[in-house]
């Protein structure tokens, strides 16, 4: 019973991994902005979103390599662990950001329909 157990949290893991890895190749375009403009992260903090991601994606690269190797089902969880713990701080950063970027611009320019974009990002947000 503790193997089947094992088992079925080790494909879960892979799952989660297979998700994170399918996901990362995705091409998401960046969100619209006021006026339908596209509005992109500027400077050094998108260089520093960017280093964040790659680090990110060398962390799943190494989890997916901790999979294939056969590695301890406990040592994997706890990897994914430290990924979801990076995704999570990255959102955080993204979004407040965004709020105090996008939306205030736009509230401060009387487009109130950022408001409502971030209000349906929020239901949707973890």
């Amino acid at each position: 019973n503790y193997f089947c157990k094992k088992q079925k949290n080790f494909i879960k893991t892979i799952d989660i991994i297979n998700f994170l890895a399918y996901t990362n190749n995705v091409n998401i375009p960046p969100p619209a902005g006021v006026g339908g403009k596209e509005i992109s992260m500027e400077g050094n903090f998108a260089k520093n979103i960017d280093i964040r991601l790659a680090t990110i994606e060398g962390h799943i690269r190494g989890v997916r390599q901790m999979v294939s190797d056969g590695k301890d089902c406990s040592d994997v969880l706890l990897q994914l662990s430290a990924i979801e713990s990076s995704v999570q701080k990255l959102s955080k950063a993204i979004l407040k950001n965004h709020i105090e970027h996008c939306v205030k611009d736009s509230v401060t320019n009387g487009d109130l329909t950022a408001l409502d974009k971030l209000n349906q990002v929020l239901d949707k947000y973890k």
